[in-house]
C-alpha cells in the first residue's frame, strides 16, 4: 500500500477514535442511568405511568400464591366449657398521647433557653417566660406541673370505675432541644418508669397498653429490631402490662397486644419506628433481612390469630401510620394488612403530630401500587448509597413541618395538604351507596396531645358492648388460645425467614411479591365486614374531646396565689381551679359537617351515626364542602389554641 494512504488512513484514525470511545462512553452511560433519569424526571413532574407492556407483566402475579407465615392458626385454638366471667364493661376508654414531661422546666424559664433558665437582669424582663402550668404554641416541653395535675384531673373525673382500658401513645420523654441539658438514656428510662409508676398507682385494676415514641428511645428517632438495651428496659418498666407469654418478642420488635376483654377485644401496641422514614435504620420493608419486613411478618401472624379466634381489634401506634411518616414500601404494606382485615380492626388511634384530625386511606389501590413497587425495583434503580428505591406521584418527602421543642410550625401548611387529599377522595366516592363504598377505605385517627404545643387535650371514645352480655354466663364455650406455643413457633418462622434473606442478599437476588410473606392474602369474600364498617360489638360509637385552657388557668392561678384562702395552701388552689372542659364531641363534628342537623338536641348515642367508615366519609364531604366549615374545623384541629388566625 502506498505510504500517502498509510498516512491518511492514520490521520483518519485519530480522528474518529475520540468520536467512537466518547460514544462508547456516552451509550454505556444511557444504558446505566438512563432509566432512573427518565423516572426520576417522571416523578418531579408528577406524571409517572406505568407503559402498558409492563401491566401484563404486573398482572402475572397471583394473589393467592402469597402464603402466610403461620398457616395453621387453628393449630393453637382449643374449644373449652370451662366456667368464665368476664368485667362489667362500661363501653369507655381513655386515650392519651404525646405528654413529653420536662424535670427541667422552671416557672419563669425564659422560652428561648427551652424554659430551662432564667436572668434577673433588665435584658430579660422582655422576654418571653414559661408560665406555672405551660402556653400554647410557644415552645416549651410540658412543666411536670401540668403532667401531675392532668393525672390526678383524669382519676378523679374518669377513675377505673368508668372506663375499661387506657391507651398512651408514647413519648414520654422531653424533646432534645438544649444543648446545656442534652437528654441521656437514664432519663427517658426513668420518665418513661415515672409514667408507668404513676399511672398504675391512679389505675391499678384496668388495663393500661403503652406504645414506643420517637423520643421514649436513645438517640432521638432511631431504633432497630432487637434484642437491645432500648427494647429490654422498656419492657422491665412495663412488664406489668405486656404478657409474659410475649416478653421475648417485645424486646425484639417493641410491639405487642393486650386481651382488654378476654377472647373477644384486643389491643395491639405496634412499634411504628421500625416503619418510621426519619429512622435512618429503616431502609425499606422489602427484604426479609430489613426490620419493617420483619415486624411486619410479626403483625399479619397477630392479626391472622385474631380472625382464627374471632377478637376483633384496636391498633395503637406512635407514630400515625400515613404516607407523610412512613418509608414508601413500609407504608403500603402495613396499610394493605389493615384494609385485608377489616372484618378483624376496629380502628387505628395514633399521636406523634399534636394535632386533632383523622385521615383517610384508601385501601383498595394499595395491592396494585405494592406491584408497581416489586416492578421498579426489578429495574435496577438505585440510589447513591446503592440502595433500591420506588417514590410515586403521591408521595411526599418534603417537611411539612419541623419543630423545635413543642412551637407548632408550617401546620397550617400541613392541613391545607390534607384538605386537598379530603377533597380528591371525595370526588371518587359514589355516596348514595355508601355501604359498599366504605370498604374501600380506613380511618387513621391522630389525637391532641398533653403537650402544649396547642392547648393540652385528651379523649374519652365510647364503644358498642351490646352483646357483652354472653361474659356473665358462667358456663359457655370459649376459644382459648395457646399464645405461649404460637409465640414459640413465630419467633422460629421469623428466624428462619430472616435466615433464608441474609442468603439471598449474599447472592443479589431481587425479592418477589408472590413469595413475599410480608403481604397479605385478598381479604376472603365470605367473611363479613367488621366493627369498623357495620355497628356490633367494639364499634366506636362516639368521642368527647377534653381540653385545657391554658391562659385562662395561668390567669386564675396568678389571680388567686396570694389570696388569704391560698397563701398558705397552693395545693388546694391548683385542685380548685385546675380542669379540662369538653372541646367538642363527635356529635359537634357531625352537626358541623351537616350529617346531622344543627338544631337538633341529642340525648343518646341511639340518636346520631356511630363511628363507622361511611359515618368519616360523610365528615369528610361535609368539611371541604365550604372554607367556612373547614375553618371551623380547624380550630379544633389545633385544640382552640387560636392558631388558625395567626395562620391566615
Amino acid at each position: 500500500m502506498h505510504a500517502g494512504t498509510y498516512l491518511r488512513l492514520w490521520r483518519s484514525l485519530l480522528i474518529l477514535s475520540p468520536i467512537v470511545f466518547l460514544s462508547l462512553y456516552l451509550y454505556n452511560d444511557y444504558v446505566k442511568y438512563d432509566n432512573k433519569a427518565i423516572l426520576d424526571t417522571l416523578l418531579e413532574e408528577n406524571l409517572y405511568v406505568l407503559p402498558p407492556n409492563n401491566l401484563n407483566y404486573l398482572d402475572t402475579f397471583d394473589d393467592e400464591e402469597i402464603d402466610l407465615l403461620i398457616a395453621n392458626p387453628e393449630k393453637y385454638i382449643t374449644k373449652t366449657n370451662k366456667k368464665s366471667k368476664g368485667p362489667q364493661l362500661k363501653g369507655r376508654f381513655l386515650h392519651i398521647t404525646d405528654p413529653h414531661p420536662d424535670p427541667y422546666y422552671i416557672e419563669g424559664g425564659l422560652i428561648q433557653y427551652a424554659c430551662h433558665r432564667d436572668f434577673e437582669a433588665d435584658v430579660a424582663s422582655d422576654l418571653l417566660k414559661g408560665s406555672k402550668f405551660g402556653d400554647p404554641m410557644l415552645g416549651c416541653d410540658s412543666p411536670m406541673d401540668l403532667i401531675v395535675e392532668t393525672f390526678n384531673y383524669m382519676s378523679r373525673n374518669f377513675p377505673s370505675s368508668e372506663v375499661d382500658f387506657i391507651l398512651l401513645t408514647g413519648d414520654n420523654s422531653r424533646h432534645d432541644n438544649d444543648r446545656k441539658i442534652p437528654r441521656t438514656s437514664f432519663e427517658i428510662m426513668g420518665n418513661n418508669m415515672d409514667f408507668s409508676t404513676r399511672l398504675l398507682d391512679l389505675y391499678p385494676d384496668i388495663p393500661i397498653i403503652p406504645t414506643i415514641g420517637n423520643n421514649d428511645i436513645y438517640p432521638h428517632n432511631l431504633m432497630d429490631i432487637g434484642p437491645s438495651m432500648i427494647t429490654r428496659q422498656l419492657g422491665t418498666i412495663y412488664q406489668s402490662m405486656i404478657p409474659e407469654e410475649q416478653r421475648r418478642l417485645y424486646e425484639r420488635f417493641g410491639s405487642f397486644f393486650k386481651e382488654v376483654v378476654p377472647g373477644k377485644l384486643v389491643v395491639l401496641s405496634l412499634n411504628s419506628m421500625l416503619f418510621f422514614k426519619k429512622n435512618s435504620l429503616v431502609d425499606s420493608c422489602m427484604s426479609p433481612t430489613d426490620s419493617g419486613y420483619q415486624h411486619l411478618l410479626w403483625l399479619g401472624s397477630v392479626l391472622n390469630q385474631f380472625r382464627a379466634v374471632g377478637m376483633k381489634c384496636w391498633i395503637i401506634s406512635h407514630v400515625p401510620l400515613i404516607q407523610k411518616n412512613l418509608e414508601e414500601s413500609c407504608y403500603l404494606k402495613v396499610n394493605l394488612w389493615i384494609h385485608e382485615y377489616r372484618d378483624v380492626i376496629i380502628g387505628n388511634l395514633m399521636g406523634h403530630m399534636n394535632l386533632d384530625y383523622f385521615n383517610v386511606i384508601k385501601g383498595d389501590e394499595l395491592r396494585q401500587r405494592l406491584k408497581e413497587t416489586y416492578f421498579m425495583n426489578s429495574l435496577q434503580i438505585e440510589d447513591s448509597a446503592g440502595k433500591l428505591i420506588y417514590k410515586d406521584g403521591l408521595n411526599d418527602d418534603e417537611p411539612m413541618f419541623s419543630v423545635m421543642g413543642a412551637a407548632p410550625v408550617n401546620k397550617d401548611r400541613y392541613m391545607n395538604k390534607v384538605r386537598k387529599e379530603f377533597k380528591q377522595l371525595n370526588m371518587g366516592i359514589d355516596y348514595d351507596d355508601l355501604d359498599k363504598e366504605q370498604d374501600a377505605y380506613h380511618i387513621i385517627n391522630v389525637a391532641g396531645s398533653i403537650i402544649p404545643t396547642f392547648n393540652p387535650a385528651f379523649r374519652i371514645w365510647e364503644y358498642n358492648t351490646t352483646d357483652a352480655s354472653t361474659f356473665s354466663v358462667e358456663d359457655m364455650s370459649v376459644n382459648e388460645m395457646n399464645w405461649s406455643l404460637f409465640f414459640e413457633d413465630l419467633e422460629n418462622e421469623i428466624d428462619n425467614i430472616a435466615t433464608i434473606g441474609i442468603q439471598k442478599r449474599k447472592g443479589k437476588k431481587k425479592p418477589k411479591m408472590n413469595k413475599d410473606k410480608s403481604i397479605p392474602k385478598p381479604k376472603p369474600e365470605n367473611l363479613p365486614n367488621g366493627p369498623a364498617f357495620e355497628n356490633q360489638f367494639g364499634t366506636p360509637l362516639s368521642f368527647t374531646q377534653y381540653f385545657l385552657k391554658l391562659d385562662k388557668l395561668n390567669r386564675n392561678y396568678y389571680k388567686l396565689k396570694d389570696k388569704k384562702k391560698y397563701k398558705d395552701n397552693i395545693e388546694q388552689l391548683i385542685e380548685d381551679i385546675f380542669a379540662y372542659e369538653v372541646e367538642y364531641t363527635s356529635t359537634d363534628l357531625l352537626k358541623l359537617a351537616g350529617v346531622i342537623p344543627d338544631k337538633v338536641d341529642y340525648l343518646g348515642n341511639e340518636d346520631v351515626p356511630d363511628l363507622t367508615v361511611k359515618t368519616y366519609l360523610q365528615i369528610m364531604k361535609g368539611l371541604v364542602s365550604r372554607k367556612k366549615t373547614w375553618r371551623k374545623f380547624l380550630k379544633w384541629v389545633y385544640v382552640s389554641s387560636g392558631y388558625e388566625k395567626n395562620t391566615v
